[in-house]
């Protein structure tokens, strides 16, 4: 495995980045191999196009859609019993998710999902904003039949 870098837009013009790690298929080809934080319009299983720039390689564009979506989760601590229980209740339709700091959390929406998203999105928004603060998706699924 190695790391993909991501170029992305923080600030008027300004731009930073996001590694994953991802695994190679072909000379230029990816399969991104954990959930995207901060880049918007990708997912964990996308493979991306890359090209070699600065000890990196940076995305072009997707090649292949994985079908998976990326939600972002800003809860006041993740570690918290409540943000945990959020988590799982996540994990048990089918999600994964990675921890990036002690608010923010990405979320893997499969495109099996076994509920509505309608039905996640209430779940999300019901939750006390004492817990989850906020949430957006960064990236839609593509429901499988």
């Amino acid at each position: 495995m190695s790391k993909t870098k991501i170029r992305v837009p923080i600030l008027e013009g300004s731009v930073s980045g996001e590694t994953f790690w991802a695994e190679k298929i072909d000379e230029n080809l990816f399969r991104l191999c954990n959930i995207p934080i901060v880049a918007r319009g990708y997912a964990e299983d996308d493979i991306v196009l890359c090209q070699q720039k600065d000890d990196f390689n940076e995305v072009i564009s997707i090649k292949e859609d994985s079908g998976n979506g990326t939600i972002r989760l800003l809860f006041s601590n993740s570690h918290s019993e409540e943000a945990q229980n959020v988590l799982q209740e996540l994990k048990s339709i089918g999600c994964s998710y990675e921890i990036a700091s002690s608010q923010l959390v990405g979320v893997t929406i499969p495109p099996q999902l076994e509920i509505p998203f309608s039905q996640l999105s209430n779940f999300l928004n019901s939750t006390d904003d004492e817990v989850l603060t906020g949430w957006e998706v960064a990236k839609e699924f593509t429901r499988v039949s």
